[in-house]
């Protein structure tokens, strides 16, 4: 059977991944921070595994996928890097522990587990990685500015990483627009910024 740690994977689009790669056939492991009651409501929902981890910690990223492949008895088939951090700032406004946080979450801790999970991948076996970037890459603005940034930073590790770990691991990122309400939106703000993109 096909497995996959979810990184993110409680709430929002993270859940609705885990969901979909269950439906798929596939054993899930939920990746959370803080989000025990999501996650283990939705382990119980499609029959997944959790475990938690603060990705701001690189060496506790890193050691995800091997914590992962040790519940469930055999080394992972992908990874989806789908958790980070998305607060609010602008280039007047940020501080050095945004950017901090923001690079060591979004960008550092997705290479590493990469990384990881290339190297547990038992010989002959081949693998795949998917990285959530974000549409503001190729839309920027100035808000959320370290955010933004980190993203930028993950778009150009995917493309390396795709040609330094194959051929055993393929690796691509997959770009949301705009899905749901951030956490400072009101539905209905979310739906006049989705009316005026068509969605």
């Amino acid at each position: 059977m096909n497995s996959v740690l979810v990184t993110g994977g409680a709430k929002r689009v993270g859940a609705a991944i885990a969901r979909r790669l269950a439906r798929g056939g596939w054993k899930v492991v939920i990746h959370h921070r803080d989000s025990a009651m999501e996650a283990d409501a939705l382990a119980a929902e499609i029959g997944a595994l959790t475990l938690t981890a603060d990705l701001a910690d690189p060496e506790a990223a890193e050691a995800l996928p091997a914590r992962a492949a040790e519940m469930l008895g055999a080394p992972l088939s992908a990874v989806v890097n789908n958790a980070s951090v998305f607060e609010y700032n602008t280039a007047a406004t940020f501080k050095v522990e945004d950017w901090r946080r923001d690079q060591t979450v979004n960008l550092l801790s997705p290479v590493l587990i990469a990384r990881a999970f290339a190297r547990l991948l038992p010989h002959g076996r081949s693998g795949a990685v998917v990285n959530l970037i974000d549409q503001k890459v190729w839309n920027l603005n100035t808000d959320f500015f370290s955010y933004t940034i980190s993203k930028i930073g993950l778009e150009g590790a995917t493309r390396m990483l795709a040609r330094a770990l194959a051929p055993s691991v393929r690796v691509n990122g997959v770009a949301p627009g705009l899905t749901l309400p951030n956490q400072w939106q009101t539905d209905e703000e979310f739906k006049t910024v989705a009316a005026a993109h068509n969605i």
